[in-house]
């Protein structure tokens, strides 16, 4: 069975940090399996010049375990976080 590919032409776009953009449709991107705020990896063949873009799964930094502790530290410490949201809206105590 023969894989479906699928062709833009596109055009290099530079942002204020001087970076080269490609847009791609929004289709093309789903049929990859990318969406915005994905992590791709770019690839060049300096001798075609051919690109090859691939999605790189990053893991999120925060572990279960950190976010863990840091609910339980919420959940410990409610009384005092409640006093100092009053205090930022300027409640009385």
């Amino acid at each position: 069975m023969q894989q479906k590919s699928s062709m833009i032409t596109g055009r290099i776009q530079r942002d204020e940090h001087g970076n080269a953009i490609i847009k791609i449709p929004l289709d093309l991107a789903k049929q990859a399996g990318i969406k915005a705020g994905d992590y791709v990896r770019v690839e060049a063949d300096e001798a075609t010049g051919h690109l090859t873009i691939t999605s790189v799964p990053i893991e999120p930094r925060v572990t279960h375990d950190i976010r863990e502790a840091g609910l339980r530290i919420i959940d410990e410490e409610r009384e005092l976080l409640d006093r100092l949201a009053a205090y930022d809206r300027g409640e009385e105590p």
